[in-house]
């Protein structure tokens, strides 16, 4: 049940990606830097502010992708050991009453149900041509 719905590797690598990446160590960057910032000494800040901030974003870059790589493997393997996905998954659909879960499942299910629906009239056509020809001929 844990891995049917949504495999813990597909959620871990929809989130890591080299998008996220670089936003997350801008993000990162320019807090550390704006934390620096409040630190140095205003004419050091002017002088050298964006060669820290380089600095400090390349920095950051070098560690997101170790960063990612463990986290990535540490989340995975603790989805799948403690089946988070799945228990979660169960505790949402268990706390819906029953005209949610139908009103869910039909959203999800409309054109499949559908296909089924014409596929169910083409056999029935298909049955009753048969019969009237069974019924003419024999």
């Amino acid at each position: 049940m844990n891995n049917d719905l949504l495999p813990t590797h597909e959620l871990v690598d929809a989130i890591n990606t080299p998008e996220t990446r670089e936003r997350v160590t801008t993000i990162i960057a320019s807090n550390l830097s704006s934390k620096i910032d409040r630190f140095l000494p205003r004419f050091l800040a002017d002088y050298a502010g964006d060669k820290i901030q380089h600095h400090l974003e390349d920095f950051v870059r070098a560690e997101i992708e170790t960063f990612f790589e463990q986290l990535g493997d540490t989340i995975s393997q603790e989805l799948q050991e403690n089946q988070l996905l799945g228990n979660l998954v169960k505790e949402k659909i268990n706390s819906f009453d029953l005209i949610e879960l139908e009103a869910l499942v039909l959203k999800v299910a409309r054109n499949e149900l559908r296909y089924i629906e014409y596929f169910g009239a083409v056999i029935g056509l298909v049955i009753g041509i048969i019969q009237v020809l069974f019924l003419m001929f024999f």
